[in-house]
């Protein structure tokens, strides 16, 4: 026993990986083959930089709703479709255990904010990670807006290069600085 080899524990990332920049409902067989055998034991989920079909895209997020240990999603450099942020959306909202969520570099803007419901009620979510989208000070008043209205209590909230401008960063401040009342 003292010499034995001790084998890691399994893999508890799921990282979506490709060699086509594009994925359609074939070459997403595999893929979701792997995230299938090892739905009970993954945390954290990677998926970016891709191009999805419709079917695809909802075929994966119908597996990823089936990973209920999930605490940590990246979702940054997916540059989702209207249509890909409601699936997403739909996904994150079966996600309950989630700690961390980056959506950056994605090019989300102000109509983005009404689709990520999930972001507002999670009892989990801590982390918000928005760096490099096109929030612009729409976005940045909407976003301060849901936030007033939810009981999220993020500890760590990113949203560098948006065009915030200084309405859009004094609004999303005084809408973070009511949570240490």
């Amino acid at each position: 026993m003292l010499f034995s080899k001790t084998h890691p524990p399994p893999s508890k990332t799921f990282s979506v990986t490709s060699p086509e920049s594009q994925i359609d409902d074939l070459s997403i067989r595999p893929i979701l083959k792997s995230l299938e055998d090892h739905t009970q034991s993954i945390l954290k989920i990677s998926i970016k930089s891709y191009s999805y079909t419709e079917e695809a895209l909802s075929l994966l997020t119908n597996a990823i709703q089936e990973c209920q240990q999930v605490q940590f999603v990246d979702f940054s450099s997916t540059s989702p479709t209207p249509n890909h942020l409601e699936l997403l959306n739909s996904t994150l909202l079966c996600l309950h255990n989630l700690h961390e969520v980056n959506l950056s570099h994605n090019f989300l803007t102000e109509a983005s904010i009404d689709i990520f419901s999930f972001l507002f009620h999670s009892d989990c979510l801590k982390v918000l990670k928005l760096d490099d989208n096109l929030l612009g000070i729409d976005g940045a008043m909407k976003l301060a807006e849901a936030l007033r209205n939810s009981e999220l209590k993020l500890f760590v909230f990113s949203a560098e290069r948006n065009q915030l401008e200084d309405q859009g960063i004094l609004e999303l401040s005084e809408a973070l600085r009511a949570w240490e009342a």
